[in-house]
């Protein structure tokens, strides 16, 4: 089970109200919330905002201001990429647009009404500094109703202006950005940022194709 999937339709389909001096677990826990009742009364909206986002060749105006406010893809980029430092201002840039655009294009794709899980909160929030910013720790379990699949999932958020906002994800112990690092890591040592962003690109172009053939 993909986690990220989850995040993207409650993220898309929830404004949320929580600041930053909220713990971000009720932030988590009203979003979720949401979700279900989505799933419950709306589920063609799932489907919607899916066909949406991984058939439009831009992402669409209400999901890309939603996606603004819950997720800070600058530091999720910087996270994903180990030579950061070694970029330029436009280089920065369209990396972490491509990113951000193969990310939602990707994981839209497998959207779905009909999984359903319930959502525990097992520990209190951990909140850390790192790099003198604030950061807080979500430690969150997805059970299936019959009990029969549970999913620990870490998020990691970032205190941003009066918000808390999500700048990566641990699925079962592995961070998403730390994947991503060491994958790019590799392209960016053998063909520079104009392979990373190729494959980027290729990303993007492959699960747009794959949704169009279904």
């Amino acid at each position: 089970m993909n986690i990220f999937v989850a995040l993207l339709v409650i993220t898309a389909l929830t404004p949320g109200n929580a600041n930053a001096q909220t713990d971000p677990r009720e932030q988590l826990r009203t979003q979720f919330v949401a979700y279900q009742l989505v799933q419950r009364f709306q589920p063609g909206a799932i489907e919607k905002i899916k066909s949406q986002v991984t058939g439009a060749k831009k992402t669409p105006r209400a999901v890309a201001k939603f996606m603004k406010r819950h997720f800070d893809w600058e530091t999720h980029a910087e996270l994903c990429f180990q030579d950061w430092n070694e970029l330029n201002p436009a280089q920065k840039k369209t990396f972490t647009e491509l990113l951000k655009k193969s990310t939602i294009v990707r994981y839209s794709r497998l959207l779905s009404a009909k999984k359903k899980y319930v959502v525990e909160f097992p520990t209190p929030t951990r909140y850390q500094k790192i790099r003198g910013e604030d950061y807080a720790r979500v430690a969150t379990r997805l059970v299936t109703p019959d009990n029969n699949s549970m999913f620990d999932v870490v998020f990691l958020l970032r205190e941003k202006g009066s918000r808390w906002v999500l700048c990566d994800i641990e699925v079962e112990g592995v961070s998403k950005a730390r994947i991503y690092r060491s994958a790019f890591k590799k392209v960016f040592a053998k063909r520079g940022i104009d392979g990373v962003v190729d494959i980027l690109r290729r990303s993007i172009t492959k699960h747009s194709l794959q949704k169009d053939k279904r």
